[in-house]
């Protein structure tokens, strides 16, 4: 059963699809219920509605990733995390879910490495 917060989100979502704060409670509300489907898909859903010129659209590249890391598709939570890096090296969503996809894959050498080389983009978020 979703929660009535959730439904609320995506209904505002369906008339506004490039609003980042509702795209953010959503996934947030998502995260919260344990919803791992939907906090990938509620970020997936309005992705195709933004040209990418939007501010701060680089967050959705991380919170998609999140939500991809979430599902055990880390091969493409990484790729969706390293986006929203490319876009936006201070992303800090992006280098979290980066972060997760190491962490889950067992990479931790290579997750020390990249949390140091990045430390300056996230440290202040």
């Amino acid at each position: 059963k979703q929660s009535a917060a959730a439904l609320t989100w995506e209904e505002i979502l369906k008339d506004y699809p490039t609003d980042l704060i509702a795209i953010k409670f959503a996934h947030d509300t998502y995260f919260y219920l344990g919803d791992s489907k939907n906090i990938r898909d509620s970020v997936k859903a309005v992705m195709p509605k933004h040209k990418g010129t939007e501010p701060c659209y680089s967050f959705l590249h991380g919170m998609l990733a999140f939500g991809l890391e979430e599902c055990q598709e880390y091969a493409e939570a990484e790729k969706e995390a390293l986006k929203g890096l490319e876009l936006n090296r201070f992303d800090c969503w992006s280098t979290h879910a980066r972060a997760h996809v190491i962490e889950m894959q067992g990479r931790f050498d290579e997750g020390i490495r990249f949390m140091e080389s990045t430390e300056q983009d996230w440290k202040m978020a």
